[in-house]
């Protein structure tokens, strides 16, 4: 009997640990990516710098062509934002928003 205790309390002590890591955790992710590109630096910051210019190299928009998306904010730079809404579970729905340009 004394084992089934301690059997039960270590699991209920596991459920309790994963309840709270879920519990702390954001519901929002943070993503940040770098690659080097051989082009001249301003060729390159005028293609990323807009989002109406994102589906020529997004890899997202080849598994969704279909997929509505909306602007919002300046056409570029700090503040724009693209928002998207797909029906394939490989792309989804969510935004992004430039918030920072170096």
């Amino acid at each position: 009997m004394k084992i089934l205790k301690i059997v039960g309390l270590g699991l209920l002590t596991i459920v309790v640990i994963v309840a709270l890591v879920i519990a702390i955790q954001s519901p929002q992710k943070h993503l940040e990516r770098s690659v080097v590109i051989n082009a001249q630096p301003a060729s390159v910051y005028e293609e990323v710098i807009s989002f109406q210019n994102f589906n020529k190299f997004s890899p997202w928009h080849k598994l969704d062509p279909n997929a509505q998306y909306t602007f919002e904010g300046p056409a570029s730079g700090v503040g724009s934002k693209m928002s998207w809404v797909s029906d394939n579970s490989n792309v989804g729905s969510g935004s992004q928003e430039i918030v920072e340009v170096e």
